[in-house]
């Protein structure tokens, strides 16, 4: 017996939901915006989320102590490289260094305040280090002497290498320890 003419005319039987030309279009656009988003949130992951490799201090020369000022302070300009996020920038910096006797010290250029950068005045031996922002002054040993900075200027750790004329200043720059 061959099927009838109205039988020919149903549509078979689907075991799962049709889809309509609309709902083909909208689950695309959906797609269409869906796949970048998730990418991009993946590749933040992926990059962001992976850990910084554990090393040792970076060593960044300061100069030879014999070209440190004995007395007072002098600016250094310092490069190293930094993570930000996924990136790894090239950064210049400045870092105010002194001498004392056959060591020396290393402080941040950054007020403890805001952080706005100070600078030093060669006229004041009282008051060497001053932030143009708030009017802060510090001593040369980085102690806040006036202004709204409560705290000294943050210590940047060193290594005097080698002796005499041939020693050299460096400073051990960690991750975290930008000036």
């Amino acid at each position: 017996m061959s099927p009838s003419p109205s039988d020919r005319s149903e549509a078979p039987e689907s075991t799962g939901e049709s889809i309509d030309r609309r709902g083909f279009a909208t689950l695309t656009v959906r797609a269409l915006i869906g796949l970048p988003i998730l990418s991009g949130l993946f590749a933040a992951l992926r990059v962001g989320g992976r850990p910084m490799p554990v090393h040792g201090p970076e060593r960044i020369s300061l100069g030879p102590l014999a070209d440190l000022p004995e007395s007072g302070l002098a600016t250094r300009t310092v490069r190293y490289r930094r993570r930000i996020g996924g990136r790894i920038d090239e950064v210049s910096d400045l870092v105010l260094v002194g001498r004392e006797g056959e060591s020396a010290i290393a402080m941040s250029t950054r007020c403890t305040h805001v952080g706005c950068r100070v600078t030093l005045d060669d006229r004041d031996a009282e008051r060497p280090i001053l932030c143009p922002c708030h009017d802060a002054a510090f001593d040369a040993q980085g102690n806040p002497l006036e202004g709204p900075a409560s705290r000294p200027l943050d210590r940047l750790p060193i290594e005097v290498v080698g002796e005499g004329s041939a020693a050299e200043v460096f400073w051990l720059r960690t991750e975290r320890g930008d000036s």
